[in-house]
């Protein structure tokens, strides 16, 4: 029998070509059906209405059309109002939800409630899902101009983890689609680009920007001018129940000192030398100054302010910058106070797990403000002197996993006033690891150093090293929860001694209706008195409330309240409370009304340093833009 040839395997048969045909007929109608599935499958119809053009069949009519399933429509240009399936063919703008049901309701085939996907090959509109996977076709604005593609969503990181640090996202109140009618599972909508700012040290609550919300919708820069008529009823933070004759503070008393005296006796015995112990005279004991008394003044304020913010994807900025004159009417002496105050935040996100942020704040002011944590050796000073207080902190977050982040930080705070011996910056640098638990709660490690400086008191130096453990909880979208405790090791650099004692700090954030929010913060733990031979803790806790009441009525509240015990040399117990209530009116865009009220109360041991103080000021604000 004669070899077959191996070539003729290569030649297919007629019978062979048709089955090889009829098989890529049906692999590419599969194919064409699911491409079709998944740029129309949205597991839910959105709430708002998409606009895009539809992908359209093969009719040759032309005119509008509003036939599902792209069984309709012409070549030419046309109108699909569609409630469940495609707009037509053609340029037909779609108004509404492209296959997957009308305001949210379920499609039929079943599916869950979500975000609703736009045509294929439509556009995103506004509140529907990620665009479908054909190409888009871009419509001329009305009025005509430049043609603008829709912006890329931004890629999340695996497991839907946001690459700001500190934040842990909540569990979404829109779930992703499941395929109905047949159709591929479709995409939920993007989240909104957040960055978040850490809180500072001593349980300052986080800030959150949210691009094209709140503080990022206004414009990029506005010019503020403020002033305003008001009564302050205790300049000089008086006691009203003075003692007649202030009683002297001893001086601490000197160590006792040591020198060689030369001894020399009568022949034959030869000279030699003895210790000598010698009690150094004490220093001059201060007496506290007399009080000016009770003193009320009318007040004329004038404030100029800037505010300016911008955000992009990847960076937000914002800052704040006021100078003010107040001129007391009544005031011996002087009668021209300024003040100022400046803050700046910044959020950049080096990469998708990298981010890095920074907190600039400073205030210029005589009086007195007990939600400064660096600020009481100014605070509880009744000559009515001007302190500078501040700090710097930048923050530097990475996203390891999916579970683990860290965050970096270092940060400088100084306070300078009038009181000699007082003026102190602190030196602070830590790190933080947090372990996510759930989408609700993650477990935080704090390990800090702070080193306390007092450039005209070197004696006061100290030093002090915190380690806490701590949860951040999310009990909803709209309740947050920090909190941190542990143990802090104190200890002064020359004289005094070490001490450990616990350290507790938390901040809890509620969103309210119309934009408001209540902020509450406490702390527990050492208070740096400016003086080795005492011991001083304290307890702090501040609670802030800010919601507008209409569309042109606002309202702000906030309370503070400190307790500071200190032991020792000169010991003393305070409780300082202080309250400050605002209200807003808006005549208009530019022009607004403002009320506001504080009140001040300071109860001490300490003599004269007891006092109430009492400011209402009214007055407009006008805006330039």
């Amino acid at each position: 029998m004669p070899a077959r040839s191996r070539s003729s395997h290569a030649v297919p048969t007629p019978q062979m070509k048709r089955r090889l045909q009829i098989l890529g007929v049906c692999i590419a109608a599969l194919l064409a059906i699911r491409m079709m599935a998944q740029d129309t499958g949205a597991g839910a119809g959105g709430a708002g209405a998409g606009t895009g053009a539809g992908a359209g069949g093969g009719g040759e009519a032309q005119g509008t059309t509003t036939s599902p399933d792209n069984s309709g429509a012409g070549a030419g240009e046309g109108t699909g109002n569609t409630t469940g399936g495609e707009g037509g063919n053609g340029n037909g703008s779609t108004n509404g939800n492209s296959n997957g049901g009308t305001n949210g309701e379920l499609p039929a085939g079943g599916g869950d409630q979500g975000q609703g996907g736009a045509g294929s090959g439509g556009l995103m509109g506004p509140d529907t899902g990620l665009p479908g996977s054909g190409s888009p076709t871009l419509e001329t604005p009305p009025g005509g101009g430049e043609i603008v593609p829709p912006p890329a969503p931004e890629t999340p990181l695996p497991g839907g983890f946001s690459p700001v640090p500190g934040m842990t996202p909540a569990p979404s109140a829109e779930s992703t689609g499941t395929a109905g009618g047949g159709g591929a599972q479709g995409a939920s909508s993007s989240a909104p680009v957040t960055f978040t700012l850490p809180g500072g040290y001593g349980g300052s609550a986080s800030q959150t920007f949210t691009l094209g919300e709140g503080r990022l919708s206004k414009p990029l820069v506005t010019f503020t001018f403020t002033t305003s008529q008001g009564y302050d009823d205790n300049l000089f933070n008086a006691d009203s129940h003075i003692v007649a004759t202030p009683t002297p503070t001893p001086g601490p008393t000197p160590a006792l000192g040591h020198r060689l005296v030369e001894v020399v006796p009568p022949p034959p015995f030869p000279p030699f030398f003895v210790v000598q112990a010698i009690q150094p005279k004490a220093g001059a004991t201060p007496t506290p100054p007399p009080s000016q008394g009770v003193i009320g003044s009318p007040v004329s304020t004038v404030t100029l302010g800037i505010q300016a913010q911008r955000g992009t994807p990847r960076t937000v900025f914002t800052t704040d910058l006021s100078i003010g004159a107040l001129d007391y009417w009544d005031r011996p002496g002087d009668k021209i106070d300024y003040d100022g105050n400046f803050d700046l935040s910044m959020v950049h996100k080096l990469t998708p797990r990298a981010t890095l942020s920074l907190g600039v704040n400073g205030v210029y002011q005589k009086t007195p403000d007990f939600s400064l944590l660096y600020a009481n050796n100014n605070n509880n000073n009744n000559s009515g002197g001007a302190y500078l207080n501040g700090g710097i902190k930048a923050d530097l977050s990475y996203i390891w996993n999916e579970r683990i982040t860290t965050v970096t930080s270092y940060s400088v705070n100084f306070n300078f006033g009038n009181n000699t011996g007082n003026d102190e910056y602190s030196i602070t640098y830590g790190n933080q690891l947090r372990y996510m638990l759930s989408a609700r709660n993650t477990i935080t490690n704090d390990i800090r150093e702070a080193q306390g400086i007092y450039p005209d008191n070197s004696q006061a130096d100290n030093s002090s090293f915190y380690y806490l453990l701590g949860l951040d909880t999310y009990f909803s979208s709209k309740l947050h929860n920090t909190f941190s405790g542990g143990l802090e090791f104190e200890s002064y650099k020359t004289g005094g001694g070490s001490r450990a004692l616990p350290y507790i700090e938390s901040a809890t954030t509620f969103a309210l209706r119309r934009g408001g929010g209540l902020t509450w913060t406490n702390r527990v733990g050492s208070e740096d008195t400016g003086n080795a031979s005492q011991e001083a803790e304290s307890y702090r806790t501040g609670l802030s409330l800010s919601q507008p009441l209409s569309t042109k009525l606002t309202s702000s509240l906030s309370l503070n309240y400190n307790y500071i015990g200190a032991t020792g040399q000169g010991a003393y117990a305070e409780n300082q409370f202080q309250t400050s209530f605002a209200l807003g009116y808006n005549l208009s865009a530019r022009l607004s009304l403002n009320l506001t009220y504080s009140f001040t109360d300071q109860g001490t041991t300490q003599l004269n340093s007891s006092y109430t103080r009492q400011q209402i000021y009214l007055g407009g604000t006008y805006t330039f833009r």
